[in-house]
């Protein structure tokens, strides 16, 4: 047998074991390749988002800023810069005023352009 041969035949059986003192031992590991039973079922069945909270309501003035008459027959009524629900104002029936909800349970008509401090009777 030639020297290189015999020198890489040691060199060979030398390298498992040098090798082996490099690897992590078998108690560290990689961890939990897979989640728990707990973790699968949160995953496949997530908890429903939380609710948004309500804006607060404010005690200031109330402004009627404009009622837009659509094409297909629906009004939608502004109300401090934002388009109000049905169940909040409904337009009456001059065609240029509505009668608002107000947060204290009043109603109140306006017209276009109109603020009021809801409570306040003038």
């Amino acid at each position: 047998m030639s020297r290189l041969a015999a020198l890489s035949m040691v060199w060979l059986a030398a390298l498992p074991p040098a090798l082996a003192q490099d690897a992590p031992e078998p108690t560290q590991g990689f961890g939990r390749l897979f989640h728990s039973p707990e973790q699968r079922r949160l995953i496949d069945h997530p908890p429903p988002p939380a609710a948004p909270a309500e804006p607060p309501v404010e005690a200031g003035p109330v402004r009627l800023d404009g009622i837009i008459r659509r094409s297909d027959g629906r009004t939608v009524i502004w109300v401090d810069g934002r388009a109000t629900r049905s169940t909040e104002a409904r337009p009456a029936a001059s065609g240029n005023a509505a009668i608002l909800s107000l947060p204290n349970g009043e109603h109140r008509r306006l017209r276009v352009g109109e603020s009021i401090v809801p409570g306040v009777r003038e």
